[in-house]
């Protein structure tokens, strides 16, 4: 759901007691990938440029600050980084980055249209 933008998808699940930092780590191959390790949905959103995804994951109070990791396999062996949202976002450019922390601030403006949206098709229980 971050990765695709659907922002809906993603309020749906963290409605029904996903976690909003969640980790996921993952091998794209065991040979020569990449390993990724403590990568969140926010990590995702934001490298994927899924601006409303991000959005919502930010008001349900995902953490800008969780660190994901990176590290190559095979001839680039040990290779890697510790990556924040904030050092996602810098391997965009400067652009990337005014765009993120305009997101951050959009988020930190109070909104219940998802949770209303949510409750509409019967999945906030707040309501």
């Amino acid at each position: 759901a971050a990765w695709l933008d659907d922002a809906f998808a993603v309020e749906k699940l963290l409605a029904a007691g996903t976690e909003v930092d969640i980790r996921a780590s993952w091998t794209t191959d065991t040979s020569y990938g990449s390993r990724f390790a403590s990568v969140t949905a926010l990590h995702v959103s934001v490298d994927a440029k899924a601006e409303r995804a991000s959005v919502a994951l930010l008001r349900a109070g995902a953490d800008l600050e969780a660190k994901m990791s990176q590290v190559e396999m095979g001839y680039h062996m040990g290779e890697g980084s510790y990556l924040d949202t904030w050092a996602l976002a810098q391997r965009g450019g400067e652009s990337a980055m005014q765009r993120l922390k305009e997101l951050v601030s959009t988020a930190a403006t109070k909104s219940d249209a998802g949770c209303l949206r949510i409750a509409f098709r019967g999945l906030c229980s707040r309501l």
